[in-house]
C-alpha cells in the first residue's frame, strides 16, 4: 500500500510539472506573438511616416524626433516584455490584416524637450483570447507560423522606408526598424527552441507517466488480487472458526451428559454397595439357617414327630430365603446392567477426551496459521 501510495504522489508531482511546462509554453506563446505584433506595429508605422509628404526641411527636422520616439517605444517595449506584462488578450496574431499603425499626437515644436508620444491600439478580438494553447504541439505549430510571418515584415520595413526618403539620416527610422525586427526574430528564435526543448521534455514526462500508469494499472492487479486471496483466508478463518464453535457446543453437552452419567453411576454404585452387603447377609443367613437344618435334621432322626413341626418351620424359612436369593440375583443382574452402563460412560468419557484433545489441536493449528 505504502508503493501504491508512493507512486500516486509521484504521478500528481508529474501532473503538475506537466500543467506547469503547458503554462510556461502558453507564455512562450504570448510573448512570441506580442513580439510579432510589436515587429508589424513598428513596420507600419515607420510606413506611415514615410508615407507622410513633408518637405525637406520638415523631414529634416523630424528625423531626430521620431528617432528619439522609437527608440523611447523600443526602451518601452523592451521592459514591458522584460516583466511579462505582454499577454495574448490584446494581439490577434491569427488575423491575416495586419495591426492598425501606431497613432501619434501632432507634432511639436523644435524647442518642445518631449517626444512625440506613440500610443499603441491591437485590436482585442474574441478569437484571440478563446485561442489560447492547449498543447505543446499547437504551441510549436503557432510560433512556426508566427515565424513565417515575420519574414514579409523585414522586406517590407527593409523596401518602404527607402522608396520615401532620400536622404542618410532620413532613413534612420528604417533602420531602427529593421533592426528591431531582426532582434526580435532572434528572440522569436530563442523562444522558439525553448519551446522545442519544453516540447521534448514533456514528451520524456509522457513516458515516464505512460509507465507510471502501466506500474500502477500492475500494482493495482496484485492488490485486488491479494484482496481476493485475504478474502478467501477471512472465510475459511470465518468457516473454520464456526466449526470450532460447533465443536465446543458439543463438548459442553458431552461433558454435561458425563457428569450426569457420572452422578447416576455414583448412586448406582451406593445403591450396588447396599444391596452386596443385604445379599451377604442373606447368604450368611442362609448358610446359618442350612447348618441349623442340618442340625435338626439330626435331632430329628431321633424325635421325628418332635421335629416334625420345626421342620415345617424350617421349610418356609427355606422358601423366604430362596426369595430372597431371587431377589438379590435380580439386583445382580440390575448391577451387571449398571456395570454395562459405566462401561458405556467411560467410552464416551474416553471419546470427549479425544474430541478435547483435537479441538485443542485444532486451535493451536488456527494460532500457528494467524502468527
Amino acid at each position: 500500500l505504502s508503493s501504491v501510495q508512493t507512486r500516486a504522489a509521484q504521478m500528481a508531482d508529474l501532473t503538475e510539472y506537466e500543467q506547469d511546462l503547458l503554462r510556461r509554453n502558453a507564455l512562450l506563446e504570448e510573448r512570441a506573438a506580442a513580439s510579432i505584433a510589436r515587429a508589424k506595429a513598428v513596420v507600419e508605422g515607420s510606413a506611415v511616416l514615410a508615407s507622410q509628404e513633408w518637405s525637406a526641411g520638415e523631414i529634416a527636422g523630424k528625423s531626430s524626433l521620431f528617432e528619439d520616439a522609437m527608440l523611447k517605444l523600443a526602451r518601452d517595449e523592451v521592459e514591458h516584455f522584460a516583466a511579462g506584462d505582454v499577454t495574448l488578450d490584446s494581439v490577434d496574431y491569427e488575423s491575416d490584416d495586419p495591426p492598425p499603425p501606431p497613432d501619434h499626437e501632432e507634432w511639436p515644436d523644435e524647442n518642445d524637450p518631449e517626444p512625440p508620444r506613440f500610443s499603441r491600439h491591437f485590436p482585442a478580438t474574441k478569437s484571440a483570447r478563446s485561442s489560447r494553447p492547449t498543447s505543446v504541439r499547437s504551441s510549436v505549430e503557432r510560433v512556426t507560423r508566427a515565424s513565417r510571418d515575420s519574414a514579409p515584415l523585414e522586406e517590407f520595413g527593409r523596401d518602404a522606408p527607402a522608396a520615401s526618403f532620400a536622404k542618410p539620416e532620413e532613413d534612420s527610422a528604417g533602420r531602427l526598424a529593421r533592426a528591431r525586427i531582426r532582434a526580435l526574430q532572434d528572440e522569436l528564435q530563442a523562444q522558439a527552441k525553448e519551446l522545442r526543448e519544453a516540447h521534448a521534455r514533456l514528451k520524456d514526462r509522457d513516458g515516464e507517466l505512460k509507465s507510471l500508469l502501466t506500474e500502477k494499472l500492475n500494482v493495482g492487479k496484485q492488490v485486488k488480487q491479494m484482496q481476493v486471496a485475504l478474502d478467501k483466508e477471512k472465510r475459511a478463518a470465518s468457516d473454520a472458526k464456526a466449526v470450532a464453535e460447533a465443536k465446543e457446543r458439543e463438548l459442553a453437552e458431552t461433558k454435561k451428559e458425563i457428569e450426569r452419567d457420572r452422578r447416576s453411576n455414583k448412586a448406582a454404585d451406593a445403591e450396588a454397595k447396599a444391596k452386596d452387603v443385604r445379599l451377604n447377609r442373606a447368604l450368611e443367613e442362609v448358610e446359618r439357617y442350612k447348618h441349623q437344618l442340618e442340625q435338626a435334621r439330626e435331632g430329628q432322626r431321633g424325635a421325628a414327630t418332635g421335629l416334625k413341626g420345626e421342620n415345617d418351620r424350617l421349610r418356609q424359612e427355606v422358601k423366604r430365603l430362596e426369595r430372597q436369593k431371587t431377589e438379590l440375583v435380580a439386583a445382580f443382574k440390575k448391577q451387571m446392567k449398571l456395570i454395562d452402563v459405566l462401561k458405556k460412560q467411560k467410552v464416551h468419557m474416553e471419546a470427549a477426551r479425544t474430541l478435547q484433545f483435537a479441538e485443542e489441536e485444532f486451535m493451536r493449528t488456527l494460532d500457528t496459521d494467524a502468527r
